[in-house]
């Protein structure tokens, strides 16, 4: 009976596919776990794109209204947020890329209970539904992680 050869793997290749493998998995798993910060971020700069659009409109538009000194204004809530015009909640307006008059957080939060900013012809940021009150400090938002900030009398959204 001729020697039989014996076929199988090495130690040191069984070692060098699981290293492989191990390496594989760590980087998939890593790139799925962060998924939710790219998602918070997008939904920040989301939200502060349509901040802007809110002062941008305001600074456009005079009220018609009177006794309305902010032709438009954004409401925010902890898992929602929703843009309206002439001094009243109840004239809600559709932001751009939203399908609906109200826009949903998903499983974000917003940092403030029910707070609406209105701004003035002259974009400043006001604490109240007619635009009569400035805000006296920069107005400060958490959304998840992520941290909006809205300048005092400027109304600047960096």
């Amino acid at each position: 009976m001729p020697d039989q050869i014996q076929r199988g793997f090495t130690l040191v290749e069984i070692i060098a596919v699981l290293a492989i493998v191990s390496i594989v998995a760590a980087v998939a798993i890593s790139r799925m776990a962060s998924s939710d910060d790219v998602n918070n971020k997008a939904m920040a700069e989301a939200l502060k794109s349509h901040i802007r659009y809110v002062q941008m409109r305001a600074m456009n538009t005079d009220p018609q209204t009177s006794n309305c000194n902010s032709s438009y204004g954004i409401h925010l809530s902890p898992g929602s947020y929703f843009m309206f015009r002439e001094c009243s909640k109840n004239n809600k307006v559709i932001l751009p890329g939203s399908e609906t008059d109200q826009v949903s957080l998903g499983n974000l939060s917003l940092s403030v209970a029910d707070k609406d900013i209105t701004f003035d012809r002259y974009g400043r940021p006001c604490s109240d539904l007619k635009g009569d009150n400035l805000y006296t400090t920069d107005q400060t938002i958490s959304l998840g992680t992520e941290t909006i900030k809205i300048t005092k009398n400027t109304g600047f959204v960096p």
